[in-house]
């Protein structure tokens, strides 16, 4: 799970890549608008990428308001990579 710095929402991510990832959510995202998340494997090693909102579409779904997708602009790789292991950590098994 990743949250949103600045809220106390939290959010499981649908997909990622090293090019970005996606999230269902409540919360509507302006396209365009870059924000910061933060992960924490478990570990305990945290990371904080920055995110652009690439898209923001409603859903049908009683769960989540909308699908958000997100690119990654130019950052550390090293900082990308510990988001996606501690993404993949809270990946379904099976």
């Amino acid at each position: 799970m990743a949250r949103h710095i600045g809220s106390t929402e939290t959010f499981l991510v649908e997909e990622a890549s090293l090019g970005g990832f996606s999230i269902r959510s409540d919360i509507a995202f302006d396209p365009g608008t870059e924000h910061h998340f933060r992960v924490a494997s478990p570990t305990g090693q945290v990371a904080v990428v920055a995110a652009v909102c690439r898209y923001c579409a409603p859903t049908t779904e009683a769960q989540a308001a909308f699908l958000v997708g997100f690119q990654f602009p130019p950052q550390p790789t090293l900082r990308l990579r510990l988001f996606l292991g501690a993404v993949a950590m809270d990946a379904p098994v099976g």
